[in-house]
């Protein structure tokens, strides 16, 4: 069964051969055959990775790529402007002008936190991993009496337990995971005015 909506435009003229005399569908057809060969979002396919990521990975990435876009390539955010002409104009209201910049200003600060916090946290977590306590050891398994490979524990590559030696590891995973989620809800919150 072929459903309407999901049928391409090319195949509707089978259905309703007067579509042949339709300029819009000519435009239409046009229109989807340019995007086939010049996609209009490469910048958002060129952000996707070409290996495997998982959906917990990848929303994040592809909603901060989308707010970077914005910011950077749209010029989007409006909380520098100076609105005074249009305010004594009547253009716009006293309230839009303080709704814009409170928008703008929290969707800067998440786009803050993209470029700039979240790379140093990123840095510092993968530095946080603890170091071997002695050079000696060079191998994380160790060969038993019956042929049997068993990893190290933490008190003999490390020298301190499992919580001890991953400590500053595990607050940093918490901390970027925990703005992480305040960064996504506020783009979630305002995604409605990412358009220019």
């Amino acid at each position: 069964m072929i459903i309407p909506q999901h049928t391409p435009s090319a195949w509707r003229v089978f259905r309703s051969p007067s579509l042949l005399f339709n300029s819009f569908y000519w435009w239409d057809l046009k229109y989807k055959i340019s995007a086939f060969f010049n996609p209009r979002q490469k910048w958002l396919t060129r952000t996707i990775p070409n290996t495997w990521c998982d959906k917990v990975t990848l929303i994040p990435h592809l909603l901060f790529a989308c707010l970077v876009h914005y910011v950077e390539e749209e010029k989007g955010l409006q909380d520098e402007i100076d609105w005074s002409d249009d305010l004594e104009k009547g253009y716009v209201s006293q309230e839009y002008i303080d709704n814009v910049k409170a928008t703008d200003s929290e969707l800067r600060a998440v786009y803050n936190y993209i470029k700039v916090e979240r790379p140093d946290l990123e840095k510092q977590h993968d530095n946080s991993y603890p170091t071997r306590s002695s050079a000696e050891i060079n191998d994380l398994f160790v060969e038993d009496a019956d042929g049997n490979c068993t990893m190290r524990s933490c008190e003999d590559l490390y020298g301190m337990s499992y919580a001890e030696a991953y400590a500053e590891t595990t607050r940093l995973e918490a901390l970027i995971e925990e703005k992480d989620m305040w960064a996504l809800q506020t783009i979630i919150k305002h995604y409605q005015k990412l358009w220019t």
